[in-house]
C-alpha cells in the first residue's frame, strides 16, 4: 500500500516535474505558481478541494486500466513503465 501511495503521488506531481526546464533552469523552480497552473482549473488564484481531487480521480483512471475499482501489481508495473519512458522522453531517468 505505501508504494502505491507514493506512486500516486508521483504520478500527481510528474506533470509539474516534467515542466521544469532541464537542468534546474539556474534557480529553485516557483513551486506555488507550479502547483496553481496545475491545479487552479478556474484561474481564480485558489485551488478548492474538488480542483486538488478531480486530477487524482483522473489520475486513478487511467491507472485502473482493466476498470475493476482497483490498481494491481500488473497494472502498477504498466504505470511505472510509461512514467519511466516519459521520463527518458524529457531527458531523465536512469543513465
Amino acid at each position: 500500500m505505501k508504494r502505491l501511495t507514493v506512486l500516486a503521488a508521483a504520478l500527481l506531481v510528474s506533470p509539474l516535474a516534467l515542466s521544469m526546464p532541464p537542468g534546474g533552469g539556474g534557480g529553485m523552480p516557483d513551486l506555488g505558481a507550479m502547483f496553481l497552473k496545475q491545479f487552479d482549473a478556474d484561474g481564480d488564484g485558489k485551488v478548492t478541494r474538488d480542483e486538488f481531487i478531480k486530477p487524482s480521480e483522473a489520475q486513478f483512471e487511467h491507472m485502473d486500466s482493466n476498470g475493476d475499482g482497483a490498481v494491481d501489481a500488473a497494472e502498477l508495473e504498466t504505470i511505472k513503465n510509461e512514467m519511466m519512458q516519459r521520463m527518458q522522453q524529457h531527458g531523465g531517468g536512469p543513465r
